[in-house]
């Protein structure tokens, strides 16, 4: 039990090691992890999502994030500590799960390690990431039910609903397929008793939910936000864009269809006992596979990958020679080298950033100066009693190091405004002390930006001046 623990220890610090430089050194430069920062910290700062702030996901990953924000400091590098724990749970489980598809430790942790590095370059703390985790600890649950006592049953099938519960709560068009997993399991294994376990797990966390809601008087913004305007969110990109983007996002795309094709074949042709690992790796990778939709993009592809990944280990780990780890751990030592020499090493052109709250992010130099001087002008434009207003999908690079938040206008983009009219928010703008900044070269916007609310704007207020990338508008003098 103690040599266990100790090599359990040793993994999740190899792997803490392997991916630390590429998460913690990594250049600023998606907004996915800002607002995600935003969430966090408007709950520590005292405000209710849905009804302080807009979001459209269910808010668990953000009430988790603000945990280590409000103990350790309101600063991004805190959440990139973050996304480097959670980074390492989850490929701590792939580990084991790996161990236990292929039967050779070797192998599990060198292969991991190596797709933990290329990973690394792009992790974020993310309710996406965060819901795989759930996915794979599920999975974890669903092996290890088979080979533990019936007494201990009743408590992982609790478990395992509260997991799925969890990945509701982080964010709900996702969430609901590992929910519907976990029943799905139950009625192929015709455990029918089962799932009333496993409803109870669901049901305990959605009532806490449901009733914070209630009592915070969140109830039908959370409804507006979350349900209603996500229907306004009319953009997307289908599997089927994702594969002809690109030769390689062709084969890899294609490669995922064929891998569920043969493994649902084997399932229900395969009668041998180690079918009950396969049926619920598959059920599990299709529900994992379900954040693609309705953006396939290769964020959202690697994401869904994962448990796939499980999947071809199922299906060719008997053609593995039993050396193969070594061309992995060549492979990881590779990448590792490459990672440090290209992270550790700053250019010209990046600073550590000196900016409130981004206090030792990598940062180009370009950016931090434009960030300093369009706040240098929301500063001044407030001195004098005037409130501006960044309608721009960056507006949070702007707003963060000035502690300043608007709810809808940071984050104006179609989808997340409720059922509010992007037309009838800027109606709400039309008084004297409004300023609104408005990118000059409005073709390269947000893909999710309202563009018709610009003849609105060009009606209702005058452009005064240029600031930076930014049209200066103000209301029209009466």
């Amino acid at each position: 039990m103690k040599v266990k623990l100790l090599k359990n220890i040793g993994n999740y610090i190899f792997l803490l090691i392997c991916m630390s430089i590429p998460i913690l050194l990594a250049k600023q430069s998606t907004l996915d992890e800002l607002w995600n920062y935003t969430f966090a910290r408007n709950i520590v700062n005292g405000l209710l999502p849905y009804k302080d702030f807009n979001m459209i996901q269910t808010p668990l990953s953000a009430y988790l994030a603000a945990i280590p924000l409000k103990i350790f400091g309101d600063y991004l590098m805190v959440m990139r500590a973050l996304s480097l724990a959670l980074a390492t749970a989850i490929f701590f489980i792939f580990e084991k799960l790996l161990c236990k598809i292929c039967n050779d430790w070797r192998l599990s942790i060198s292969v991991t390690a190596f797709l933990s590095i290329i990973y690394a370059f792009t992790f974020s703390y993310d309710y996406n990431y965060l819901i795989l985790f759930f996915i794979l600890l599920t999975l974890y649950l669903e092996i290890k039910i088979y080979e533990k006592p019936e007494r201990y049953k009743k408590i992982i099938n609790i478990g395992i609903g509260v997991l799925a519960a969890s990945a509701f709560l982080s964010k709900q068009s996702t969430g609901v397929f590992l929910i519907a997993a976990i029943i799905i399991n139950c009625l192929f294994r015709k455990k029918f008793k089962l799932i009333l376990w496993r409803l109870f797990g669901i049901v305990i966390p959605s009532i806490v939910f449901t009733g914070q809601l209630i009592l915070s008087g969140s109830w039908f913004d959370f409804i507006d936000y979350a349900f209603i305007g996500v229907l306004s969110f009319s953009n997307s990109i289908t599997y089927l864009d994702f594969m002809m983007s690109s030769a390689v996002n062709f084969i890899i795309g294609l490669g995922v269809i064929a891998i569920v094709i043969i493994s649902i074949i084997k399932v229900f042709k395969r009668k041998k006992s180690n079918s009950n690992i396969n049926l619920e790796l598959l059920v599990l990778s299709i529900a994992g596979m379900a954040v693609v939709f309705p953006i396939a993009d290769i964020f959202h592809f690697l994401v869904g990958l994962m448990p796939v990944l499980l999947l071809l280990f199922s299906l060719i780990n008997k053609s593995l020679r039993i050396n193969s780890y070594v061309i992995f751990l060549i492979a990881t030592c590779f990448l590792f080298a490459f990672a440090s020499a290209n992270y550790l090493h700053l250019p010209q052109d990046l600073k550590y950033s000196s900016l409130n709250h981004f206090e030792g992010i990598r940062i180009d130099a370009k950016n931090e100066e434009d960030v300093l001087f369009i706040g240098n002008f929301i500063v001044s434009e407030k001195a004098i009693g005037n409130e501006v207003y960044v309608l721009d999908g960056i507006a949070v690079v702007y707003m963060l190091p000035l502690n300043i938040y608007h709810k809808d206008y940071d984050m104006f983009l179609r989808g997340n405004l409720g059922e509010n009219n992007p037309q009838n928010l800027i109606d709400d703008l039309n008084s004297n002390n409004s300023v609104l900044l408005i990118p000059y070269n409005f073709d390269n916007a947000n893909w999710q930006f309202p563009k018709e609310i610009y003849q609105t704007i060009e009606k209702q207020f005058t452009k005064t001046e240029q600031i930076g990338d930014y049209y200066v508008y103000r209301v029209i003098e009466q």
